[in-house]
């Protein structure tokens, strides 16, 4: 293959591929180069398209439980570098079943997407909000402070923020429904040991904030 570059066009955006060949030529004569352009751009999109779906959640678009652990590793590295504590939330939906139960999977899916797009509009771009599947995400918030107090209050801060937005009610098919979260919150820092173990922390602060209503 060769040198892909892409173009701005009147159409929009267009992939290419420069191949440049060595033509062949007698003794004493100039080199000559033969080169060929040919437009990629089906094959770079599909190939675009196929390394997303691999990352995110079809249903909302958000990173997906790989991209997830990819992220929170990334944020585990960065804090032994930069010694900052970050959060991790686990929340799910309270009522979830009941909804998609009795009113069916498609309005389960209108309200797994209205979550996701609250969850995006509540926090920071630095930030990332993921579908593990079901009714659970999670929220990576990113070097919050080098403080632990500050950095409670600040995770706890967006967790009201939080709540507060995923209880308003939700315009499902033209009918009201209303769902809260049960969020767990871990903090971490350089010390944290594996992603695995993070959410770990994080799922069973969840389920102690369910079990307490």
């Amino acid at each position: 293959g060769g040198k892909q570059y892409s173009l701005e066009l009147p159409a929009g955006k267009r992939w290419f591929e420069l191949s440049v060949v060595r033509k062949p030529t007698e003794p004493g004569e100039e080199e000559r180069f033969i080169s060929i352009a040919r437009d990629v751009t089906e094959s770079k999109l599909s190939q675009e398209a196929i390394a997303h779906l691999a990352f995110h959640d079809s249903l909302t678009g958000l990173p997906n439980r790989r991209l997830m652990a990819e992220r929170l590793q990334s944020a585990i590295t960065q804090c032994k570098r930069q010694p900052q504590h970050c959060a991790l939330m686990f929340l799910d939906l309270d009522r979830f079943k009941h909804i998609n139960d009795t009113h069916g999977h498609e309005t389960g899916d209108l309200l797994l997407q209205q979550v996701a797009q609250r969850l995006l509009q509540n926090v920071r771009a630095v930030d990332t909000v993921a579908r593990l599947g079901g009714d659970e995400f999670v929220v990576l918030l990113q070097t919050l402070s080098t403080d632990e107090a500050d950095a409670r209050v600040h995770a706890c801060a967006v967790a009201y923020k939080l709540l507060s937005s995923l209880g308003e009610p939700y315009v499902l098919n033209g009918v009201d429904h209303t769902t809260t979260p049960s969020i767990g919150i871990t903090l971490f820092k350089d010390d944290a040991t594996s992603h695995q173990e993070i959410l770990r922390q994080a799922d069973t602060a969840m389920y102690a904030a369910k079990a307490k209503g």
